[in-house]
């Protein structure tokens, strides 16, 4: 009896692993599935990405930059990021990161309590000028900005953008992130 058991568990056992990998066969996503998956930030509007090519990340750093790496678009506001880092493990921590909120990725439920890409944009300066660190520049044909503790803040079209550059002291940053101003704000 203790051979039959035996023999009938291996059996059973059998199928829950023969059915199991039928199952994961039949239910695989297919190739063409996966194809459609280009965009990785799911959003509508601009792509931080899609405003600096990678030699330009290298000019403004004045060294070797990776190409630009989008960044999570799964926050609440639509917010996306993209980071061009300096591949040298001698050297601290030094990239550009570009992050964009715009309106056309904030819910129409958002919108209604007055959240848009300039009232996260005027919240940011205020709070900036408060501490005076927020130095504005003003093109009023062209954008608004300012410099917070961190980074540099524009405003453009229904488009908030930081340009944020890390692995250089504070004044040093606010040069390179003035060159990559110049570079996207036509952008925009």
């Amino acid at each position: 009896m203790d051979k039959l058991l035996r023999k009938r568990y291996l059996y059973a056992l059998v199928l829950a692993v023969l059915l199991v990998v039928l199952l994961t066969i039949i239910f695989r996503p297919s190739n063409s599935a996966k194809a459609e998956v280009k965009d990785p930030y799911n959003i509508t509007g601009i792509k931080p990405c899609e405003l600096l090519s990678q030699k330009e990340a290298k000019e403004i750093l004045e060294e070797e930059t990776t190409v630009g790496i989008p960044g999570d678009s799964t926050n609440s506001i639509g917010m996306v990021t993209c980071k061009y880092s300096v591949n040298d493990a001698n050297l601290p921590a030094r990239f550009i990161q570009l992050t964009i909120v715009q309106d056309s990725n904030i819910t129409e439920e958002q919108k209604k309590t007055g959240l848009t890409s300039k009232s996260i944009y005027d919240n940011a300066k205020k709070l900036a000028t408060k501490s005076k660190s927020g130095i504005v520049i003003m093109d009023k044909d062209k954008y608004e900005a300012f410099y917070s503790d961190k980074m540099l803040v524009l405003y453009k079209n229904n488009v908030k953008l930081n340009i944020a550059i890390s692995g250089k002291n504070r004044d040093d940053a606010q040069k390179y992130e003035s060159k990559a101003l110049s570079l996207i704000a036509p952008r925009l």
